[in-house]
């Protein structure tokens, strides 16, 4: 990674010096060492790379770092993002992604779009000629794409990856990036899956949102994962359903979002000494008491929403928890 980085680094110092800032300064201001850059061959760390990025959007206002024609203003992808993780799949996620962008700064439009038979996340750059070694187009399909991964808790592996210019002396370093194969020369700057990544759930909320953007960059130059515990898996699941779709899924939905059979999810839960129903009960629960502790939605309306069909199941289900029905505990809950 010691390559990847130095190129990166070494091309966002261009782009620093071209703005007219002080490379000596925002090394000194980083904590680096200017005489070892001096060297034939310096190498740079992740965390010294995510510092310099952090710093040279911070100076410019600019989170293009200063690779494109105009400006786009701090907080850009943050507030897009915010307005995004509401969606329902990833199709939708990026729809309201690319239409908060082109409300802001068209310079640069990345789409999800179908192509054929495969699926493709187009990057179009309208200023490619003063993106200097083309950084900035890689840079944000290389994070849009770690982003996908982490808001559908999977290790999305696109089949290969396409640009319009020629291959670069530094290409070597691609497939520390995107790790699959690359072709230059082509039509368009764009990730091709085969999979149907559309229709993939978002598992992560707003709370998980807050804590990745917090931790910018950082969280998006980690090679992308997908959490091993099934549980968790399930619990996430379940619970956006019901915050965004008004609906718990059975155990075959649920099942057949991630991509496994009923058995399979059932025995795999078993390892980890839980099951769906006891999952399903507990995310249920929570649900209802912070519905009637939170909110004035109508107990019929929550009562329809967890699947229960009539309102006396959910009285009853209640009483036997807390001893009171629904309707009191929520006017205990407004006095207090």
């Amino acid at each position: 990674m010691k390559d990847l980085y130095q190129h990166q680094f070494n091309t966002l110092l261009s782009s620093a010096k071209r703005k007219g800032l002080s490379t000596d300064a925002i090394l000194k201001n980083i904590y680096i060492d200017q005489h070892g850059t001096q060297s034939t061959k310096p190498s740079y760390t992740q965390k010294q790379y995510s510092s310099l990025c952090k710093h040279i959007c911070n100076t410019l206002n600019d989170e293009f770092l200063g690779l494109s024609n105009n400006s786009c203003k701090i907080y850009t992808f943050s507030t897009a993002c915010k307005i995004a993780i509401n969606s329902d799949d990833v199709g939708q996620f990026f729809k309201e992604m690319y239409d908060f962008y082109n409300l802001v700064n068209s310079d640069i439009n990345v789409s999800l779009q179908q192509q054929n038979n495969y699926q493709a996340l187009v990057l179009e750059n309208k200023y490619q000629d003063y993106d200097i070694d083309n950084f900035l187009t890689e840079h944000i399909l290389h994070n849009w794409h770690r982003l996908s991964c982490w808001i559908t808790n999977d290790k999305i592996r696109p089949s290969y990856v396409e640009f319009n210019y020629p291959e670069p002396p530094h290409s070597y370093i691609y497939k520390s990036l995107f790790n699959c194969k690359i072709f230059f020369n082509r039509k368009q700057n764009a990730l091709i899956f085969r999979k149907n990544i559309k229709n993939l759930p978002i598992i992560k909320k707003k709370n998980d949102l807050l804590k990745l953007l917090e931790n910018l960059p950082d969280e998006l130059l980690t090679a992308p994962t997908k959490d091993k515990c099934t549980r968790r898996q399930v619990e996430k699941l379940i619970s956006t359903h019901i915050d965004y779709k008004n609906h718990v899924p059975t155990l075959k939905q649920t099942a057949e979002i991630l991509h496994i059979s009923p058995s399979t999810l059932s025995r795999k839960l078993s390892y980890e000494n839980i099951n769906y129903q006891k999952i399903k009960n507990k995310i249920i629960k929570k649900y209802i008491f912070k519905q009637l502790k939170e909110t004035n939605i109508p107990i019929s309306k929550i009562s329809h929403t967890i699947g229960f069909s009539e309102p006396s199941t959910l009285n009853r289900a209640f009483k036997k928890w807390t001893g009171i029905p629904p309707s009191k505990y929520r006017a205990k809950m407004k006095v207090s």
